[in-house]
């Protein structure tokens, strides 16, 4: 083509204009899930009045998703024009596991059982649930799977594996992070207490 400047050139075709498409899709996914996390923690954090306990569950689902990004790595190899979609229908879909337990678990705190006991409740009495509903969108997108269409397949496969990595990391991951959390609290209660010891020997010497 001719411009401004001179003579220059451009590539065209089917193959151009699919990686075009493909560059295309990456950045407006990117951008969908920056904005998928952030309106849903806003969201979690309006309804609950609460900002640690709906960090926690974002915590746990992005380390799941990029599970789910080393999982896709090893098996398919890659992601097409629809699989790249897949972590906006995860933390669309997968987020509801890891919010139940955390929200029954404030509850049993509030109650003033300890982080055990609160724990033990909350998993006793949401676990089903959460079994239940991820089992339930696992198989929903492993029956894409039989779709002629590969990219399709391909996103079934993907999106399914990434529910089951997201209810694995609400079972494990997010009760980590609340025991961490319950450890800090009980750090900082002893150094408090430790140093309004010294306080009080201190004024009586």
């Amino acid at each position: 083509f001719a411009g401004n400047g001179g003579i220059g050139s451009n590539f065209t075709g089917s193959l151009a204009l699919a990686s075009d498409e493909m560059v295309s899709s990456q950045r407006d996914t990117a951008l969908a899930t920056v904005l998928s996390l952030i309106s849903v923690g806003v969201l979690y954090i309006a309804i609950f009045w609460e900002v640690w306990s709906p960090l926690r569950v974002q915590l746990a689902l992005q380390l799941a998703i990029c599970w789910s990004l080393g999982w896709t790595t090893l098996t398919v190899g890659h992601l097409n024009i629809l699989s790249v979609s897949f972590a906006p229908i995860l933390i669309g879909l997968a987020d509801n596991l890891g919010i139940h337990l955390a929200a029954r678990y404030s509850e049993e705190r509030a109650a003033g059982y300890d982080f055990r006991t609160a724990m033990e409740i909350a998993a006793r009495q949401t676990g089903p649930g959460i079994l239940t509903s991820g089992v339930a969108v696992i198989l929903s997108f492993y029956a894409v799977m039989l779709a002629n269409f590969p990219g399709l397949a391909e996103l079934g496969f993907i999106a399914g594996s990434g529910e089951l990595l997201c209810m694995v990391a609400s079972f494990t991951v997010l009760p980590a992070l609340f025991a961490v959390r319950q450890r800090y609290l009980r750090t900082r209660a002893a150094a408090w207490q430790a140093k309004e010891r010294r306080s009080w020997s201190w004024s009586w010497s």
